[in-house]
């Protein structure tokens, strides 16, 4: 493989992690969008189970509204559309992790924006945060 090869490939890979990243910030836009009264939470929630649908994944489970909104709640305690990014940044861990590995950004960026979160955790205070952001979710899901 030649040097301009390698550099294509490179280039490559942090293009398709930074196009993940657009890609659930325009999802979630779209949402918010369409459906203006809807907390972050659930369209983050959509985005998620839209995306392991079209992994292949198999959502037949009775409790999928649970799993859905346990898997995206840390990131419902980001602001608007911040969160949607952190998604992304979500994706791009799990699904390209030679992408998060190779290019520090997308790391950092993730830790800058769940740190308030992971520290909310911590103290106690991050069902206020939530709250913040999703002031319906409680009423709705219980």
């Amino acid at each position: 493989m030649g040097l301009l090869d390698m550099f294509k490939q490179i280039y490559n890979e942090e293009i398709q992690g930074e196009q993940t990243v657009e890609s659930v910030v325009v999802l979630f836009r779209r949402s918010q969008k369409v459906r203006p009264h809807e907390d972050p939470h659930e369209a983050l929630g959509d985005i998620w189970l839209w995306r392991m649908k079209k992994a292949g994944n198999d959502f037949e489970r009775q409790d999928i509204v649970e799993v859905v909104l346990r898997e995206t709640f840390l990131f419902a305690c980001i602001k608007p559309p911040l969160c949607a990014r952190a998604l992304g940044l979500y994706f791009v861990r799990n699904e390209l992790p030679q992408v998060f590995t190779k290019f520090p950004k997308f790391k950092e960026e993730y830790d800058i924006l769940l740190g308030p979160v992971l520290r909310a955790q911590e103290d106690g205070t991050l069902m206020d945060m939530y709250r913040t952001y999703n002031p319906n979710m409680e009423e709705k899901y219980g």
